[in-house]
């Protein structure tokens, strides 16, 4: 469309990995051989776009995948966050609790950021429908201004928690960026 402003990124790593992904690396459920960006633990994984048109607004959706035994706000607080541009400029940080049996005991964050308290499972599109002991996918969107030509996504797992990926871990699939200028719709 000649009228777009702004750009567009999307990836749903059912092919090779782009240049573009730092310290990512691809990996296959064991449930509908679906492929995704992971599995992680306590990892930084940097996506980056550069030369990017101008833009004031940025839309960032993903489906996260929490896989293993996430408690949530329990002590290990299995926490993760995406940043922009830089570590300290937080954009979500939040946890999942997709272990317990006893969901309405054992709260997460997520739909918000740590340390709001909802149920179990809050949010979650698919429950266990990966192969995992324990998985859940949470679709996630984000939006923030923004002007740079460049821009880093920078998704972390940030507690101790997260330990052994086998026990642990997280992954992404289906993420898309969208950047537009305020005097524009979102497609």
């Amino acid at each position: 469309d000649s009228t777009l402003t702004g750009f567009w990124y999307a990836n749903d790593f059912e092919g090779d990995l782009g240049d573009e992904w730092i310290n990512g690396g691809l990996d296959t459920t064991p449930s509908g051989q679906r492929k995704f960006l992971g599995r992680f633990g306590q990892r930084e994984v940097r996506l980056v776009l550069l030369g990017l048109p101008k833009h004031d607004q940025v839309r960032v959706s993903f489906d996260l995948f929490a896989i293993g035994a996430l408690t949530g706000n329990e002590l290990t607080q299995d926490g993760w966050s995406m940043a922009v541009d830089d570590p300290t400029q937080i954009a979500i940080n939040t946890n999942f609790n997709n272990a317990s049996d006893q969901f309405d005991l054992h709260p997460q964050a997520y739909p918000g950021n740590t340390p709001n308290v909802h149920p179990a499972r809050t949010g979650a599109a698919e429950n266990d429908t990966l192969g995992y002991a324990h998985d859940a996918v949470y679709p996630i969107t984000v939006t923030f201004d923004h002007n740079s030509k460049s821009l880093v996504l920078i998704f972390t797992g940030v507690a101790p928690g997260w330990g052994d990926t086998t026990q642990k871990s997280w992954g992404l699939d289906d993420i898309e960026v969208l950047g537009k200028t305020k005097d524009t719709d979102w497609p």
